[in-house]
């Protein structure tokens, strides 16, 4: 029997091109978010991030705000935090919380795994969707609260208080991102070297100004937010001694490849 696929007659009708074909065609790459599981790095950079969050929620700064910068620009970075977590679910199949679904899926940005050509599509590619906008938007009002605040004493402190629970909760959502298939960004840990330097001040001032036990909220929260942020940055230092074990196998394994191939020249 003639197998009809080695006739040498075309057939009356082509079959459409498979999406991926389709996709290397217009010069993308699809997205194809998956389940990655974490490397010892990004899982303590997650318990670091989650004390962080903790710390931050305590008014120990000192920076003397009233409810405006203790509770309101809290809880808006919180809900702005919310809102990031949602822009990562809206790449997913997962349905988006709070019926937010429409807002991440409706794009004027390149689409997921598309080359950025200029300027505007960088930009775009930040804030790719409506949800994108609303949730910075979100987090960066919740972040400038403690201006509005009539009772601010320290305004630096006390944005330092509120900046550290932003960088808390928007490394808890880049994990979750880079869980989902995104890249990991040493950046997070590295701003993590703030509230360690910050809760290391506070912790020494009040353990050297006495009467520690009125002063409950500063010496907790200074332990959170400095041991968090010790503890992140000994995650980057392990990172980067890992990508060097990484790079050093790479490196070895080329060597060898090159060896093997010169071997099977001689014989």
């Amino acid at each position: 029997m003639t197998d009809a696929s080695a006739s040498p007659t075309p057939p009356a009708v082509l079959q459409d091109l498979p999406e991926g074909a389709t996709l290397l065609k217009e010069g993308k790459i699809p997205f194809r978010p998956k389940e990655r599981k974490l490397e010892t790095a990004p899982l303590l950079l997650n318990k670091a991030a989650w004390v962080l969050v903790v710390g931050s929620l305590i008014p120990w700064y000192g920076h003397d705000g009233g409810w405006v910068t203790t509770v309101a620009a809290k809880a808006v970075v919180a809900l702005g935090c919310f809102l990031l977590y949602c822009c990562v679910v809206a790449r997913t199949d997962d349905p988006v919380p709070a019926g937010l679904g429409a807002l991440g899926k409706a794009r004027w940005g390149p689409e997921w795994g598309t080359k950025t050509r200029g300027f505007k599509d960088h930009i775009l590619q930040l804030i790719p969707t409506p949800l994108h906008i609303l949730a910075f938007l979100v987090a960066g009002a919740g972040f400038l609260l403690p201006l509005a605040d009539p009772q601010m004493g320290d305004l630096l402190k006390a944005m330092v208080e509120v900046g550290s629970l932003l960088l808390g909760g928007g490394t808890l959502v880049h994990i979750f991102a880079y869980r989902k298939g995104a890249h990991f960004s040493p950046i997070f840990p590295m701003l993590f070297i703030g509230p360690a330097l910050a809760g290391t001040s506070i912790l020494i001032q009040t353990i050297g100004g006495g009467n520690i036990g009125s002063k409950v909220p500063a010496l907790l929260g200074s332990i959170l937010s400095a041991g968090a942020g010790l503890f992140a940055v000994y995650t980057m230092v392990l990172a980067l001694m890992e990508a060097k074990k990484e790079g050093d196998a790479k490196k070895a394994a080329a060597v060898e490849a090159r060896k093997a191939a010169r071997a099977a020249r001689k014989s």
